[in-house]
């Protein structure tokens, strides 16, 4: 072989060692990029099922609160209802309660002014007794005195 066939393997083999050196580098940089891109895959499944799970406990909050805004809002009703049954019977109650106290009190004007004519009644009574006594006495003595003419007159 002549220098210029030795030159060329030489160079033969520095390429072949360069281009193995190439092809072991893109094989590294290829199989770390893979490793990344696994390991970020991984942790992107992880984040998504993480985050599916926290959006599946706020979709499980949201109905359970939904739930009890429905029952607050169904007791509220039913409260506002009663109230309004309440003021109806307050309103009613008060009512009676006033017509009650005004038949009370023309109950008692009525007793008074009975009161206050029995009281002249029984004025009048005593006042027509004491009179009635003193034409009892009159007629009492009239009588005597007839009986003392008549007396007189047969006597």
């Amino acid at each position: 072989m002549t220098f210029v066939g030795k030159v060329l393997v030489v160079v033969n083999v520095v390429l072949t060692i360069c281009i193995a050196m190439f092809a072991a580098g893109v094989f590294a940089v290829q199989k770390n990029w893979k490793d990344l891109y696994v390991q970020k895959d991984q942790e992107l499944t992880a984040a998504r099922k993480q985050n599916e799970q926290q959006i599946a406990g706020k979709d499980k909050k949201i109905t359970d609160l939904n739930i009890e805004l429905t029952k607050a809002s169904n007791r509220a009703a039913t409260a506002e209802g009663e109230v309004g049954k309440l003021t109806n019977d307050i309103k009613s109650l008060e009512a009676n309660h006033n017509k009650e106290i005004l038949d009370f009190g023309q109950r008692v004007l009525l007793l008074k002014v009975l009161d206050d004519d029995n009281k002249t009644k029984q004025k009048e009574l005593v006042t027509l007794r004491a009179a009635l006594k003193k034409l009892h006495g009159k007629l009492d003595q009239l009588d005597t005195e007839i009986t003392k003419l008549e007396d007189d007159k047969y006597g």
